[in-house]
């Protein structure tokens, strides 16, 4: 069978097995495969209204070719990514706050 090379045992780890060495490696949040496009925003999002109160913010996707970087952050219509997503939250509190 087919095993990935990288598990995810908490939220904010993931390990990559080098050989059979496993390594560790800590972020804010890691998000594995069966991820959810609203799960990934529903994270991000105070970091996205924080740019209303003046703060610079950037939000990128790190990983491998063919991994989902282009997919999380774009999406496709039905299930828009995290860009698509901070923009309509934006524009809906600017009108909000109006």
């Amino acid at each position: 069978g087919k095993s990935s090379a990288v598990t995810f045992p908490s939220e904010s780890e993931l390990l990559v097995n080098h050989g059979g060495k496993l390594q560790s490696y800590q972020y804010d949040m890691a998000f594995g495969p069966n991820s959810t496009q609203e799960e990934v925003f529903q994270e991000t999002q105070p970091l996205v209204i924080s740019v209303l109160d003046g703060y610079n913010v950037c939000i990128f996707a790190y990983g491998q070719t063919g991994s989902g970087k282009t997919f999380t952050m774009q999406g496709y219509q039905g299930s828009p990514g995290v860009n698509p997503r901070a923009l309509e939250e934006l524009f809906f509190s600017v009108r909000g706050a109006q």
